[in-house]
């Protein structure tokens, strides 16, 4: 899942700029009427129920579009009751039709994940079509909405999730370079000490930007991790996640020795991996229960709550295949 476009919303201006801008991404009529009703109710919600202060994002997500209208409101205590027709929290009169509406289209769904209480308090909503179970997927913030240093790609049973120092055209170059000799050099887990070493040592003749890397080998419940720098790994507990850290260091830097783990996707919940650009002190009250059913909606707010504004952000989860 990649985000294309950000809109700030702080007045009805601001919608109609961004409907406007969002239609130009469709060639379908009817899908074009669709996101663009979509993101005039999206944008109308956060005008009622956050002192006008939100975000829409167009987002691109298995190869079609999708939209996310994040908020720091005063939250929704019920949503289910919320996607009811004719129920509305607004103080002033309204039909209470928007998200009812959005949710009863075929093909589509919608997802929300919304808290009454701080940290986190506000709501995200995710709207898209319906698409194909994926196992694993990603979602980046970029700090430069041009150039992004964070990077995820797969390539059979191996994936890999890095972020390139700094963020800027730099950076993006970096992401790139890594991202071409995890293609053609990656070939094995068993392996993987080899493949840093060689990674290290091209980056250095390269004077290219040093990394942070974590390459997976994915099975149908158990994932086999190794890597290096400041990524984390979160691994569902109860009702949070526990944080685990790799080794410190970075490749085509200080690269001393490199993190090798196992996990067991025995949970419905996915593990989750986040770069250095979402702040652990604040991901560590998440609540991972939301990644459950409503994982767009939960990637988004991860980013959106949990998001550094000086750094790229990235969030990618992984599931156990047979819980699809």
């Amino acid at each position: 899942m990649k985000r294309l476009r950000r809109f700030l919303v702080t007045s009805k201006s601001d919608i109609i700029y961004a409907k406007i801008e969002i239609s130009h991404y469709f060639s379908d009529s009817h899908e074009r009427e669709l996101y663009i009703f979509a993101a005039m109710e999206l944008g109308s919600n956060i005008l009622k129920h956050s002192q006008s202060t939100g975000e829409l994002w167009l987002l691109e997500k298995g190869g079609f579009l999708a939209l996310a209208a994040c908020d720091r409101g005063k939250g929704i205590g019920n949503t289910e009751l919320a996607l009811q027709k004719g129920y509305s929290t607004f103080e002033e009169s309204s039909l209470g039709i928007g998200l009812s509406s959005l949710n009863s289209i075929d093909g589509y769904c919608l997802e929300i994940v919304s808290t009454e209480k701080n940290p986190f308090r506000g709501t995200v909503v995710f709207f898209g079509k319906i698409t194909q179970y994926e196992q694993i997927d990603w979602l980046s913030i970029p700090f430069d909405d041009n150039y992004n240093g964070d990077f995820a790609l797969q390539k059979g049973r191996l994936f890999a999730f890095g972020d390139a120092s700094g963020h800027g055209m730099k950076a993006a170059a970096a992401a790139n370079l890594i991202s071409d000799y995890f293609k053609r050099h990656c070939h094995s887990i068993l392996t993987i000490d080899d493949f840093y070493k060689s990674l290290h040592r091209y980056l250095l003749e390269q004077n290219a930007r040093s990394c942070d890397l974590v390459v997976g080998a994915l099975e149908t419940s158990e994932l086999i991790l190794a890597g290096v720098g400041n990524l984390t790994i979160w691994e569902p507990c109860d009702e949070h996640f526990h944080p685990h850290s790799l080794r410190s260091g970075s490749l085509g830097a200080h690269y001393g020795k490199t993190t090798h783990t196992r996990f067991q996707l025995s949970s419905p919940i996915p593990l989750v991996i986040t770069s250095d650009g979402v702040l652990k002190g604040c991901f560590e009250n998440v609540s991972a229960t939301i990644f459950e059913s409503q994982t767009n909606a939960a990637m988004c707010a991860a980013l959106y709550f949990c998001g550094s504004l000086s750094d790229d952000a990235s969030i990618i989860y992984i599931k156990n295949k047979e819980m699809a």
